[in-house]
């Protein structure tokens, strides 16, 4: 069990404004190998901090700090890493520089240095919407940067790209939020910050990563999060993934904060100390994909009369007594079982699972091939769900994922609920 506090902002319900123009650290070449010793490659990222021309990396804000994905095994690495340009009281095109530094991740030792490059805006500026090649300091190598107001444009292709080479997979929605988590660094909103999207870049690495004997990649990194560096002991709580925000992981202590949580909550949204915003786990979810209802959020998301409303239903629907029992299960597993060879475990169960929902909640027999729909439809839903909020009011996004046609589909499944 897990429970995730942040501060509420002064206004949730912004919509997030898109950038006028921004930063691209497109990739690198020619990079220093600096796992040799290993018979492969570097494993490079870009940290990238803005501050005054020809200041020291010390001398540049910590806060001004982004950081790229992780590239495995490449020393001509691909990143499309992008952020926008936000000057301070003072700052012009004229006097601010990014300088951006390029290491190889290591698991079991330090990070090695491969290079840096100390870049003002006006020489960016030369070549405004044009990416081009600076050599980097201290190494070989080079970086491609681009500085200009069509960013925004250049993730919309990756991602369309993206789309297009992984949507007949069946792990495909993994690569796209990952172009979606690189868009939404781009962003800005009251939620998800770029702290937020660089948190979910490294945890979409780890959770990519294939699971060998007794060792999950994704279980170390999560426990690695609230472990005392210095200890080794679990304390069961981090920062982050926002900004400002604790994760606690402890069960006596969420049971205790869930305890006391009830008297923080008032009747809706508005009047209580504490409410569930339009997260989905870890995910920050836009406003878009629920038109139909006056707070434009998943159920989860709904305010407190609606689910004083709603969860007695629930229960009486799949409480004791309701509309499912252990018995009825088994026989659907009969008869989903029954003269099968083989079955792909991320599709098939998931939609016989399906099929038992809507038997049980709304009383319809679907066809396999039509929980087969429904579940390519709710992918569909979690990816533009997941999309940032600015991305797809402003420019192409909203086109690559589809987000007219599948309200569309939605809109005929709940016709059919009805």
């Amino acid at each position: 069990i897990h429970y995730h506090e942040i501060p509420v902002p002064k206004s949730p319900d912004a919509p997030a404004q898109m950038q006028e123009f921004g930063i691209l650290v497109k990739s690198a070449k020619g990079l220093r190998d600096a796992d040799w010793l290993l018979a492969h490659t570097s494993d490079p990222y870009v940290v990238c901090r803005m501050g005054p021309v020809a200041s020291s990396w010390k001398d540049k804000s910590e806060k001004t700090e982004i950081r790229s994905e992780t590239i495995d095994n490449d020393s001509n690495p691909t990143w499309q890493f992008a952020f926008p340009v936000e000057f301070p009281a003072g700052a012009s095109m004229l006097n601010w520089e990014v300088q951006l530094r390029i290491f190889d991740s290591d698991v079991t030792s330090f990070d090695d240095f491969l290079g840096e490059a100390q870049l003002p805006l006006r020489v960016l500026a030369e070549g405004w919407n044009d990416t081009k090649d600076y050599p980097l300091q201290g190494s070989q190598g080079s970086v491609a940067v681009l500085l200009g107001d069509r960013v925004s444009d250049a993730l919309n292709k990756e991602l369309a790209q993206t789309v297009l080479e992984e949507r007949t997979s069946s792990t495909w929605f993994a690569p796209v939020r990952k172009v979606l988590d690189k868009l939404g660094l781009y962003f800005r909103s009251s939620f998800a910050t770029p702290i937020f999207y660089t948190y979910m870049i490294r945890m979409a690495r780890v959770w990519a990563a294939s699971i060998t004997g007794n060792r999950d990649p994704s279980s170390e990194w999560f426990l690695n999060q609230s472990r005392d560096p210095q200890t080794g002991e679990d304390t069961y709580r981090w920062q982050g993934p926002l900004a400002h925000s604790t994760t606690f992981s402890s069960n006596s202590e969420i049971k205790q904060i869930l305890k006391n949580l009830g008297e923080r909550l008032g009747t809706n949204n508005t009047n209580g100390k504490a409410y569930k915003p339009n997260f989905l786990g870890f995910n920050v979810l836009n406003r878009y994909m629920w038109p139909e209802v006056p707070w434009h959020s998943i159920g989860l998301g709904a305010p407190q009369e609606v689910h004083a409303w709603v969860r007695p239903l629930l229960t009486k629907l799949a409480g004791p007594g309701g509309r499912w029992s252990t018995p009825w299960l088994r026989e659907k597993a009969r008869e989903f079982f029954h003269g099968r060879e083989s079955i792909i475990l991320n599709e098939d169960l998931r939609t016989w699972s399906t099929r038992v929902l809507h038997r049980a909640m709304a009383g319809i027999d679907l066809t396999e091939a039509e929980g087969a729909e429904f579940m390519e439809f709710q992918r569909n839903v979690l990816i533009i769900a997941g999309a940032p909020e600015a991305a797809l009011s402003v420019g192409p996004v909203a086109s690559t994922l589809s987000l007219e046609s599948t309200l569309e589909i939605k809109a005929k499944w709940i016709q059919r609920y009805k």
